[in-house]
């Protein structure tokens, strides 16, 4: 997919995912209480996420958001699968739980992805200050070393790159995965959370 193609689906699916979140905290009965509190963290964190995705920050913004935002809707995830132990009802607790720490273990592992990204970028930055410093210091004496300095660096240069490029790839590989794994966890979750209402609704309780 284009890199504009990416972006929509990206802020699209962050957008659903604000919606869905915020729409799970307004749905708790009970005000306050801790699946209230992680379902709110987990909003708070997707919006954090939905800002560095719409909006052009600096490189270093747009990943301390995306961390924080990830790392936000892990804590919230956590707190609504303990809550899930303090349920008056045993309908759907199970599933509950089992969805919300695998949807902390999707968010964390997004974390990593984001941060072996920076790093790789990070590096790249790094790499061109260098080749030009290089560059600069071999055409200053480019009389006495001319081929020899210039292969080497050329060489050394693409090697780098071709790092730095394989360290994006695999921290967008494992964005992917904490994604998709997120994504399985909010679906059980959601089969739990359905199974719970409806024992409420005939219990005549309303959590």
């Amino acid at each position: 997919l284009s890199n504009s193609t990416q972006q929509n689906l990206n802020t699209v699916g962050l957008t659903l995912q604000a919606v869905g979140n915020g729409l799970e905290t307004e749905g708790q009965g009970t005000p306050f209480s801790l699946e209230y509190i992680g379902n709110a963290l987990g909003t708070i964190g997707v919006l954090e996420d939905l800002t560095a995705a719409i909006i052009k920050f600096p490189e270093e913004t747009d990943t301390i958001l995306n961390i924080q935002g990830n790392l936000l809707q892990a804590v919230g995830s956590t707190i609504a699968a303990f809550d899930e132990t303090q349920d008056s009802t045993t309908a759907g607790s199970l599933e509950g739980f089992i969805g919300n720490i695998i949807q902390t273990i999707g968010s964390v592992i997004q974390v990593l992805g984001i941060q072996v990204q920076a790093e790789g970028s990070q590096q790249n930055e790094d790499d061109n200050e260098d080749n030009q410093t290089q560059d600069h210091n071999g055409h200053k004496g480019q009389d006495n070393q001319t081929g020899s300095y210039m292969k080497w660096n050329q060489q050394n240069g693409s090697k780098n790159q071709h790092q730095n490029n394989q360290s994006q790839q695999e921290g967008a590989n494992l964005i992917a995965v904490g994604s998709w794994i997120q994504a399985i966890g909010a679906v059980i979750a959601a089969i739990g959370q359905q199974k719970e209402e409806m024992q409420e609704l005939q219990l005549g309780i309303d959590e």
